[in-house]
């Protein structure tokens, strides 16, 4: 992307991935702030005038902010779907299908329309996504773990104070014990201790026909499984998380909750990561991986995992 500053007549450039960050920020602060369209708000006033029996119903939702206003009104939709099936003069009136399409496909502020990317910069910002993998998978060939020190610090990442920044040590103690992404340490797994040494883990954020899967697994766990579910739910209520989990459940899209964690905790996690396990990662040639990535500690419990013990 390119701009001119006009002061010194200089152009000036920023990176795509900068460019895509900051128009999902703004995108998300947007949302947060809670803006709705004053179109929608118009239409779905008419509609009320004009279903006095929803009347009550509608205008709750119209004092709601974005995100929960969006929620209750696809509760509202899909109530009013429910009636027209079986009530032959309700589906007549068809008011699920105008609530969707003059409501509900309406409540972005118009200023999200203009904050979206060109087909070309799709194109690029995957083209860029691809180079990353790439990029990842290649070096990850060549690295050389020391995992008996990586297994060492687990227990102690575990029992860190989630109190400052210290959460961001245990999140990382969760996800080297047991394999798991950030989204789903922070949010969407539950995990169980199991007999063996093994963690029963429920909820991925692998997604599956758009929802994401709710089926278990059971895992070896580089910890005692007891501990990690313990630290799972002290994690969860620390102020911090707590309040993050708190507005995540408002959103009803799972990519809103993923943009919102990611917004929140990935670069935090990220390099909290980079500085607590760098230097015991490197390559052939002896220099220190210093910079982390997600797919690290997913690498790194695979490793850690076939190296300290036999995979059952």
């Amino acid at each position: 992307m390119r701009g001119t500053d006009g002061r010194k007549n200089i152009t000036q450039f920023i990176k795509v991935e900068t460019f895509n960050r900051y128009v999902t920020r703004v995108r998300t602060k947007i949302r947060e702030a809670g803006f709705t369209n004053p179109a929608y708000e118009n239409k779905l006033s008419g509609i009320a005038d004009k279903h006095p029996e929803h009347s009550d119903r509608i205008n709750g939702i119209l004092a709601l902010n974005y995100y929960s206003a969006k929620a209750e009104l696809k509760v509202f939709i899909q109530e009013v779907k429910d009636t027209e099936s079986t009530d032959l003069k309700a589906k007549r009136k068809n008011l699920s299908e105008r609530l969707t399409k003059q409501c509900l496909n309406e409540i972005d502020p118009k200023i999200l329309s203009h904050l979206v990317r060109s087909e070309d910069e799709h194109k690029e910002k995957n083209s860029l996504a691809a180079e990353r993998v790439e990029r990842y998978q290649d070096a990850d060939l060549d690295r050389v773990y020391d995992y008996k020190e990586i297994g060492s610090l687990i227990p102690e990442l575990l029992t860190t104070s989630t109190a400052g920044d210290g959460w961001q040590k245990v999140a990382l103690g969760v996800a080297l014990a047991t394999c798991r992404r950030s989204y789903e340490v922070f949010y969407l797994s539950s995990f169980e201790a199991k007999a063996g040494r093994k963690i029963k883990v429920t909820g991925f954020s692998k997604k599956k026909a758009g929802e994401y899967e709710r089926e278990s697994v059971t895992i070896p766990c580089l910890a005692d499984p007891k501990m990690v579910e313990e630290t799972v739910d002290r994690l969860r209520s620390c102020q911090r998380i707590a309040s993050l989990i708190s507005r995540i459940d408002q959103v009803d899209s799972n990519d809103e909750k993923n943009e919102i964690l990611n917004n929140s905790v990935h670069k935090q996690s990220n390099d909290c990561a980079s500085r607590v396990l760098g230097e015991l990662i490197s390559t052939t040639d002896g220099k220190a991986v210093l910079k982390w990535t997600e797919g690290g500690k997913r690498a790194t419990w695979v490793c850690v995992q076939i190296k300290s013990r036999p995979v059952c």
